[in-house]
């Protein structure tokens, strides 16, 4: 017989978003004799679009609070195409059938047609 079991942990996310900053900062210590730009670099810092994003793109934690839940595509696109670029996600086309309605043709006979459990 085969075991199964699943765990899981609730954690604040407020709390957890201060806590990977905090440990995604560089130390005020690092040399930076061979980086161009700003350094140490900070998640905090304005100038910077930070994101914690999961396997399907969806951002988990995000600089911006309201981006926090939303596809990575969707708020910055150019990154999200970067990343696909360089194969760490793969494109996905996904199509709503529901939304799909049959068209309606027209019988030009005096008869009913024969209507489907499937015809809307």
């Amino acid at each position: 017989t085969a075991n199964a079991a699943a765990v899981g942990v609730q954690i604040d996310l407020a709390i957890m978003r201060r806590r990977f900053w905090a440990i995604t900062q560089q130390s005020n210590h690092t040399d930076c004799s061979d980086i161009e730009g700003r350094c140490p670099i900070s998640c905090e810092d304005d100038a910077l679009n930070c994101f914690l994003v999961d396997n399907n793109g969806f951002i988990l934690i995000s600089s911006k609070v309201e981006d926090t839940g939303k596809f990575l595509g969707e708020v910055d696109g150019s990154v999200m195409t970067q990343l696909v670029n360089m194969g760490l996600f793969n494109e996905v086309k996904l199509y709503d059938n529901q939304a799909m309605c049959k068209g309606h043709s027209d019988h030009h006979s005096g008869s009913e047609p024969m209507i489907s459990p499937l015809y809307i």
